[in-house]
């Protein structure tokens, strides 16, 4: 009975030590599984980092080459519209230059020198004896030209590709002039230039 007993309490922890045995090895299976997950996080942490970092840095160069995009853009804009300033300007000059020939002319045939191509005459005879005219397309009645009416500038604005000249008169002319001004051949000659395509009267 008593033999008995012992070999059951040998068996018993014979038992228990196989079993500590087996849960201890569970257990540093269950820790190296642990270790070896931990370390591919670890890993695949690191390797976002270095790509965060890499992409990070090229947004910084993609945003460095779009502000010099922008600055280059910007450069040009200003460019252009220096140009476009300069040019409108020289072509105001070139209009108030026409004008300033027109306001000497002596005869109708010289003041005709200035009118673009396309629009009608009026003489006394085939001569051109005045009172001489210009017959404007677009406009109602004829224009007759006057001798040294023109004066000095009043007024002028661009309207698209065409500049207007507003120029005051004689005295004894009721009216100012508005010279409509584009860039054309004229009557005699092909040479392009600013020349009058229309006289509009504007009441003083």
């Amino acid at each position: 009975m008593k033999k008995d007993i012992v070999t059951g309490l040998f068996v018993f922890l014979i038992a228990i030590t196989i079993f500590s045995v087996m849960r201890e090895s569970d257990v540093k299976s269950v820790a190296t599984n642990l270790q070896d997950d931990n370390d591919s996080l670890m890993k695949q942490i690191a390797n976002f980092e270095q790509e965060l970092v890499e992409k990070t840095t090229k947004i910084e160069e993609l945003s460095e080459e779009n502000q010099l995009l922008i600055e280059d853009l910007s450069a040009s804009e200003k460019e252009v519209t220096l140009l476009k300033t300069s040019t409108e300007y020289q072509a105001f000059l070139n209009a108030i230059n026409s004008i300033e020939s027109y306001k000497t002319s002596k005869t109708f045939k010289e003041a005709s020198e200035f009118i673009s191509n396309g629009q009608g005459f009026a003489t006394m005879d085939r001569e051109g004896t005045c009172p001489c005219s210009f017959d404007f397309k677009g406009t109602p009645s004829l224009f007759e030209w006057i001798p040294n009416a023109v004066q000095e500038l009043k007024e002028f604005r661009i309207e698209g590709e065409k500049i207007l000249l507003t120029y005051t008169t004689n005295e004894d002319i009721g009216h100012n002039y508005l010279f409509v001004m584009t860039k054309a051949i004229g009557v005699f000659t092909q040479d392009k230039k600013w020349r009058i395509e229309a006289i509009q009267l504007i009441a003083k």
